[in-house]
């Protein structure tokens, strides 16, 4: 698994008061993880505004990968902080089966989609959504696909 900038990294110091905090991603085929490490790479070099010309051909680059798909994916997330004067360690790692991956971060959505439809929005704006679903929510959500969780 590679390093990745999810914004948990940003989120999890600010609202949890976490010291540290990494994510990882991966696929199952080495080629995959390897293409896309090179490719994050690339775009590390270049400037961040993308023509829209850009933005078509990464999508066409990204239809093609889906042939080659991973069947089986998964994510990594290791946060260290301190609660009172103990130093605490928690470790979550979601592996997804049987092209489940999309799965992982769409039913979050989906189950704050569903709160929303059922009890409303409590603010209006921009913002993050930790916080706003239990584990249960999310957990409703993944039921129908192949995923995994390990948390210590």
């Amino acid at each position: 698994m590679y390093l990745c900038d999810f914004p948990d990294l940003d989120l999890f110091p600010i609202l949890y008061g976490a010291l540290t905090v990494s994510a990882r991603g991966g696929l199952q085929k080495p080629l995959l993880n390897n293409t896309l490490a090179a490719l994050g790479r690339l775009k590390r070099g270049k400037s961040a505004k993308a023509s829209s010309t850009k933005r078509t051909n990464r999508g066409r680059v990204s239809s093609g990968f889906q042939k080659l798909v991973d069947t089986i994916t998964g994510v990594h997330v290791h946060v260290l902080g301190q609660q009172k004067d103990t130093v605490v360690r928690r470790s979550a790692c979601l592996i997804a089966r049987s092209n489940s991956g999309t799965a992982m971060s769409c039913s979050p959505a989906i189950g704050l989609i569903k709160k929303w439809t059922h009890e409303g929005v409590s603010s209006a704006g921009a913002m993050p959504c930790l916080g706003l679903l239990t584990l249960d929510a999310i957990r409703s959500e993944l039921a129908g696909h192949d995923i995994i969780l390990v948390r210590s």
